[in-house]
């Protein structure tokens, strides 16, 4: 107790010597040399702070994600002191928008930024109840985007063929002939394909991947499967395995059943 109340006594000793100090004429210039090496500080931070503004941010990798978007995102004006950036949080608000799926960030000392995006891939079409939603390659949303200025790419729909259109994408790549038919498709049950040609007939494809493969592999070693692929309105069937089924596609029975005998 003793020692506190010895300390408190120093403490206040010292601020009435200050006190009494700067109340005299030599406190007085003492003051006033002190407030201008304030000002000398504060001069000093603030070109310093000029010296390390932003001038420049290089952005590799935009293709479809707009300028305004990422300036705003960035967070960080031109003429701003680099060293306030958060990296952290300006790369956050960066991989929010719709196109940008990373980015990476680094300053280049004393006011350069260099900003790395990898954006994201249009990839499919998915049908969804009445909406027409824009996904890429992991199946999920790509916000806020026109689906009818992507209307070259494949069109799906079914419940969950958002999760599964890209592995039967893949799948298709191997087989070039076909891909080059194929506009779309419908999944059905959650279980199985129904592709959709480009010439208005289908192919219905068996429920598992592997059977998937062993059809599509054993239909386009038929003799002829090339001319099969190109017949208008006609649908495909692969789900057994010991044959292949051709027919009409409905609107073809309609058509021939109004055909005079």
């Amino acid at each position: 107790m003793r020692t506190l109340m010895r300390y408190a006594f120093l403490a206040a000793l010292c601020l009435a010597f200050a006190a009494g100090l700067f109340a005299t004429p030599v406190g007085e210039r003492l003051r006033a040399q002190a407030e201008r090496a304030g000002k000398l500080v504060r001069a000093a931070g603030s070109h310093l702070a000029q010296g390390f503004g932003l001038r420049a941010v290089y952005v590799d990798g935009r293709v479809r994600q707009d300028a305004e978007s990422l300036r705003s995102a960035l967070g960080l004006a031109l003429g701003e002191p680099l060293w306030r950036l958060d990296v952290a949080a300006a790369q956050a608000r960066l991989e929010a928008l719709p196109w940008v799926a990373a980015a990476q960030l680094s300053r280049r000392w004393p006011d350069m930024l260099y900003i790395k995006l990898t954006e994201r891939i249009p990839f499919l079409l998915w049908q969804h109840g009445e909406e027409l939603v824009l996904l890429d390659k992991e199946g999920k949303p790509i916000a806020g985007q026109n689906a009818a200025d992507f209307d070259f790419l494949p069109q799906f729909s079914g419940g969950d063929a958002a999760n599964h259109a890209a592995d039967l994408i893949a799948q298709l790549q191997d087989y070039p002939a076909l891909r080059h038919h194929v506009v779309g498709g419908k999944r059905l049950s959650a279980r199985r394909w129904v592709l959709h040609m480009d010439h208005g007939g289908r192919m219905h494809l068996p429920a598992k991947r592997e059977d998937i493969a062993q059809s599509l592999t054993r239909f386009m070693a038929l003799k002829g499967a090339r001319e099969i692929l190109a017949t208008r309105g006609q649908d495909i069937d692969l789900r057994f395995f010991d044959r292949v089924l051709l027919r009409p596609t409905a609107p073809e029975k309609a058509a021939r059943r109004q055909d005079p005998i």
